[in-house]
């Protein structure tokens, strides 16, 4: 499985997304790994710079709900289970895709 996490170093959500993706691959008994492209990054490939901050990828889909928009001027929004929005993805949504694209 291929995980990227996407983001902007000025962006305050990445370290809850790290949090909350390493804690979905330890509850899915896996050893945490992923590729982060910082986005202010010469090196980093065209494809991250469409994104809001900070988006992660499974096997290149994106994480948030189909429909999303995407800017990668500003912060992205995650919805929850509930139907709240918050600025990171929650543990749970990332298993949920990370199970259904495994």
């Amino acid at each position: 499985m291929k995980v990227e996490l996407i983001f902007d170093p000025r962006c305050p959500n990445v370290n809850d997304t790290r949090r909350n993706l390493t804690l979905a691959f330890q509850k899915l008994e896996l050893k945490p790994e992923w590729k982060e492209w910082n986005q202010q990054d010469a090196g980093a490939p065209d494809y991250v710079h469409k994104f809001g901050s900070p988006t992660v990828l499974i096997n290149g889909n994106d994480l948030a709900s189909k429909g999303c928009e995407t800017n990668p001027n500003f912060c992205r929004l995650y919805e929850n289970n509930l139907g709240n929005i918050q600025r990171f993805p929650t543990v749970e949504i990332i298993i949920k895709v990370m199970r259904s694209l495994s």
